[in-house]
């Protein structure tokens, strides 16, 4: 957006693959493209971005699989941080799936907790995987 509020002058340019930049000295984060206004003048680089719901998805996640490195390092009461977790998970729902989505989330920590420590890296790869795959189509 211009300084008059006109987005018109604005243009995007996708980035090459892997493309970076340093966004902060010392801080540097993969790049999707630049918006670049169209007289040629600074290019501001786009920087791919999670939404909350996904990032508190991916952090239930990590805390089920490898709750002893945040027991460990953060001395983390990783039972509670699962909790709220799914309590905020489920929030962010459309308020007819609130209980739908905390119960599968309650389902999902069970069976997380029934597997065998080996199956447990597949499992979590797959989760991964799974929900990159997700988030890809909606871009």
């Amino acid at each position: 957006m211009n300084r008059t509020g006109n987005a018109d002058s604005l243009r995007f340019i996708p980035a090459g693959t892997g493309e970076i930049a340093e966004i902060m000295p010392g801080v540097i984060q993969p790049v999707a493209g630049y918006f670049t206004a169209s007289d040629g003048r600074k290019a501001i680089p786009c920087i791919p971005t999670m939404s909350d719901y996904n990032y508190l998805l991916l952090s239930l996640i990590d805390r089920l699989f490898h709750p002893d490195n945040y027991i460990r390092i953060l001395k983390e009461n990783v039972q509670e941080s699962v909790d709220s977790l799914i309590c905020s998970i489920s929030e962010r729902c459309v308020p007819e799936k609130k209980d739908d989505v905390m119960q599968e989330l309650k389902e999902l920590v069970q069976y997380v907790d029934e597997l065998a420590d080996k199956e447990k890296d597949a499992t979590e790869q797959y989760i991964k995987a799974y929900f990159r795959a997700c988030r890809q189509q909606r871009q």
